[in-house]
């Protein structure tokens, strides 16, 4: 048993040395990552346990360790679980200024009004926006638009989006001709 747990101890400390730094913004690698430290402790707590049950007959240990791995594994996969409800609900991800996002939009040229903006994450690290526009009466709809996105990009790093563009001067032709009807 301590042969194995040990050569598992080696494996799983060279795959976290390989992988620390690596986890970023994304969910997944940080998933693997704890998994892999999840591993490496009980590793840890075999080799510790075995030891100590071979030299003094003390089987209480086990339990022990075994409850303290638990604890390690629940604290961190937590947090996880917690971020990946949050994509599947399709919230605003943390950190995203809605009213931020809002106010830069208003200032691109070309824009009059920005309204209807939602942001949600599509994975841990790729964002998605939609939006309704109000765009200036002799603004080229397209340019705006891309203006818009380019500024999201950038600022913001939401790249994903959907923005629905509207004329308020076309609205407003159309509730006149609208009244005279």
């Amino acid at each position: 048993m301590l042969v194995i747990s040990i050569i598992g101890l080696a494996a799983n400390i060279y795959v976290a040395v390989r992988m620390q730094g690596s986890t970023g913004n994304n969910l997944n690698v940080r998933g693997a990552y704890i998994h892999v430290l999840s591993d490496t402790l009980s590793s840890v707590g075999v080799v510790v346990g075995g030891t100590i049950i071979a030299l003094t007959g003390m089987t209480v240990v086990d339990p022990i360790i075994s409850v303290i791995i638990g604890c390690f594994i629940l604290s961190n996969s937590l947090p996880l679980v917690k971020e990946s409800l949050m994509i599947l609900m399709e919230s605003t991800p943390k950190g995203i200024d809605i009213a931020g996002i809002e106010r830069d939009m208003k200032r691109v040229e070309g824009v009059e009004g920005v309204h209807d903006v939602h942001v949600w994450s599509i994975s841990s690290d790729i964002y998605a926006l939609s939006s309704h526009i109000i765009v200036e009466p002799d603004a080229k709809i397209n340019e705006v638009v891309g203006r818009v996105n380019d500024m999201l990009k950038e600022r913001y790093g939401i790249d994903h989006t959907t923005i629905q563009s509207e004329c308020e001067r076309c609205v407003n032709e159309k509730e006149i001709k609208d009244a005279g009807d």
